[in-house]
């Protein structure tokens, strides 16, 4: 119970100081040991005060700047991805939107991922990094031969 009533000082503080951007808070030892926080040091009574250090707490509006820079550093990052090459818009479902372009420059088709897929199988295409193909490429174009080739 003793710690309990030795907290409450602590908490209202703490809520006292959440107002402001800085409050000095004081600890003290009573006669009973017990830990004592306060923001008026005059409650200590003949004991030994000790001010605690607290950091300043930085406004909102400083740790991330305004709202309208916000906006406008996410703008300009959408942009960014927009014209990435090979970017391909999503639609709502996460299919591939049906006018999504190829990297030859032609639109994307049926028959061009079977054409891509048989490639790769052959090994007649090839990573554009010049990676070698894996068993992870083999099997996706497997898998696009089953889902494409008709």
């Amino acid at each position: 119970m003793t710690k309990l009533l030795a907290a409450v000082p602590l908490a209202l503080a703490l809520l006292g100081a959440g107002g402001a951007a800085r409050a000095d808070i004081y600890k003290w030892i009573d006669a009973n040991g017990v830990a004592n926080y306060t923001d008026n040091p005059d409650l200590a009574g003949g004991a030994r005060v000790q001010m605690l250090k607290t950091a300043a707490a930085a406004p909102a509006a400083e740790a991330g700047g305004d709202w309208r820079q916000r906006e406008a550093e996410f703008q300009r990052r959408q942009q960014h991805k927009l014209m990435a090459p090979g970017y391909r818009p999503r639609e709502a479902g996460g299919g591939a939107v049906a006018s999504a372009v190829h990297r030859g420059g032609q639109p994307e088709t049926d028959a061009t991922r079977c054409a891509l897929a048989r490639a790769v199988i052959d090994g007649a295409v090839g990573h554009v990094n010049d990676l070698p193909l894996d068993q992870h490429d083999r099997d996706t174009a497997a898998n696009d031969i089953r889902a494409y080739c008709r």
